[in-house]
């Protein structure tokens, strides 16, 4: 909205007796002891969808950082705060802090379905599932759908 001032940012304090007060189950000292999953449940889910909006990722973060839980603050008080700035912040962490996300090790699932996928591209006469090309590595979503 032109001409109209953001509100100044909530300190880290500030976010922690917020999210004290929105019920965190367990006692909390610091943004880093807080784990999404000890909110209640319209707190989890509204907390994943920002998660998930800033991250690409549903599962597997449970943990707020600032510029996250500043954003949940910013919309339960309704007060407009800059969000730019906090969505460029939690993009800077990534860049930062991607190479920590990476992983050499692959669970066994993928990698059974590796080493089928190896085998089905250099032998095309092993005979395929009614014809199903569900072996491959690239049907990851085609697996996921069937659970």
């Amino acid at each position: 909205i032109p001409n109209q001032q953001f509100a100044d940012l909530p300190t880290e304090e500030e976010v922690l007796d917020f999210l004290r007060f929105l019920g965190h189950n367990d006692g909390i000292r610091y943004l880093t002891n807080v784990n999404v999953k000890k909110l209640y449940q319209p707190w989890r889910a509204f907390a994943s969808v920002i998660n998930k909006c800033l991250t690409g990722k549903s599962s597997g973060v449970d943990n707020f950082r600032l510029s996250q839980a500043q954003m949940l603050w910013g919309f339960y008080h309704r007060i407009n705060i800059d969000f730019a700035y906090l969505i460029w912040e939690d993009f800077v962490y990534q860049v930062e802090h991607k190479s920590q996300k990476r992983s050499n090790e692959m669970n066994y699932p993928r990698f059974t379905k590796a080493i089928i996928d190896y085998f089905m591209t250099r032998k095309p006469s092993i005979s395929r599932r009614n014809r199903i090309h569900w072996h491959y590595v690239r049907d990851d979503a085609l697996f996921s759908t069937i659970k």
